[in-house]
């Protein structure tokens, strides 16, 4: 696999929740409207309390209103802060246990998918001895099941899920809206994005897609560069190739610029199909595959031997 530039950072730390924050939240959801009342109800001093929820509105599960001399805090009419709600009432969770610190960092790796615990590792950059133990938490309080190797949330949890749902997602503009205020997010899965900003800016996050093909010679004519978050994530060619597809899995466009840049580049075969699986895309990934080996394909957005031989004269890919 082929890395490309990166940048060094971990945004969603920001945005993990402590314990005390837990408690403010479930006391707010319980009906709480003033620092007495929820400082009381959450074991929190007053001055911890104002600073709790100024946290708390800054990652938009808050909102503040002065009344006079007093502070009416209520849960704003954000998703995230509307499914916290509901998982709240539901009592589908222990909350406190559940979404404390990095107990965050495992459920949004593997809320979309089952991951083994050394790619949970890898994505949230912790050492596998941190997920072991953070995993053996959760699944103890029922979050979690394993099968296969593999760790994913429990079915009987859609409360949960649609709260891990609601909290990516804004999670993702949020992060999108510190790269560009013009960005907006293309594609996203968890806490993966990828945004599009106008063509002149240029934010501090890997270029995939279409822009990062042309660091590659493919320049493609379009209004917007294409980047990836987590901005801490190093990319490599598979990675750039795929979410070209996801921009929109149906496009002949799309697949043909994805094989070009494979055909260009090289690639390597299991990583490509098993990141394609991932994504949900791997019956094109392998169609891609087979046809860049020669063989016959039919029924997938991919353009004819002729126009991709086209294609290649244009941009002297010739290998």
């Amino acid at each position: 696999m082929k890395n490309m530039k990166s940048v060094k950072s971990d945004p969603i730390s920001g945005y993990l929740l402590g314990a005390g924050e837990i408690r403010a939240l479930l006391a707010v959801a319980a009906g709480k409207k003033s620092i007495c009342s929820l400082s009381e109800a959450a074991q929190l001093s007053a001055p911890r309390a104002y600073a709790i929820v100024a946290g708390l509105a800054r990652k938009g599960f808050l909102t503040l209103e002065r009344e006079g001399r007093t502070m009416k805090i209520s849960l704003s009419d954000s998703r995230h802060a509307h499914s916290f709600l509901v998982l709240a009432v539901s009592r589908e969770a222990n909350l406190e246990i559940t979404l404390r610190d990095s107990n965050m960092r495992i459920l949004f790796s593997i809320m979309s998918i089952p991951k083994t615990r050394k790619r949970i590792a890898e994505e949230v950059r912790l050492s596998g001895e941190s997920v072991r133990k953070y995993a053996r938490r959760l699944m103890t309080a029922g979050m979690l099941r394993e099968a296969n190797g593999k760790i994913e949330l429990s079915p009987s949890l859609p409360q949960l899920r649609k709260f891990l749902e609601d909290s990516a997602d804004f999670i993702n503009r949020r992060i999108a809206l510190t790269l560009s205020k013009n960005a907006v997010v293309a594609w996203e899965r968890g806490l993966e994005a990828i945004i599009r900003v106008p063509i002149d800016e240029e934010p501090d996050a890997p270029e995939t897609a279409l822009t990062a093909m042309a660091r590659h010679g493919i320049d493609i004519m379009t209004d917007y560069g294409y980047y990836y978050i987590p901005p801490e994530k190093k990319l490599t060619v598979e990675d750039v190739a795929l979410h070209t597809l996801l921009l929109d899995p149906n496009s002949v466009r799309y697949a043909s610029y994805a094989l070009l840049f494979l055909k260009k580049e090289g690639f390597e075969r299991k990583y490509l199909l098993e990141k394609s699986g991932d994504y949900g895309i791997k019956r094109t990934a392998t169609a891609m595959v087979e046809f860049l080996a020669g063989k016959e394909i039919e029924k997938h957005p991919l353009p004819s031997r002729e126009e991709f031989a086209d294609m290649c004269r244009l941009y002297g890919v010739n290998k």
